[in-house]
């Protein structure tokens, strides 16, 4: 059974608007757990995101309007 086997590659176009955000460097996974009422909190405030961001991309977002304003502060001093 001296038969040549043809090799097929298919190719699959991925959606671009979906995924990380371009220019943004994320490295490091990071998971923790939570609870129903902290999800439903977080789904609620990114309902009202006009570009409703995955939960991922809002808790990122909410974390850094929290660190920010402390960071101005230390720095002021």
């Amino acid at each position: 059974m001296a038969q040549c086997l043809g090799v097929y590659r298919n190719f699959i176009k991925v959606n671009t608007d979906m995924g990380r955000p371009p220019g943004r460097v994320q490295d490091r996974p990071f998971q923790m757990r939570v609870t129903e009422e902290f999800l439903r909190t977080v789904d609620d405030w990114r309902r009202k995101q006009p570009d409703l961001p995955s939960r991922a991309e809002a808790i990122r977002r909410l974390v850094d309007q929290a660190v920010k304003p402390s960071q101005t502060r230390r720095s002021k001093r």
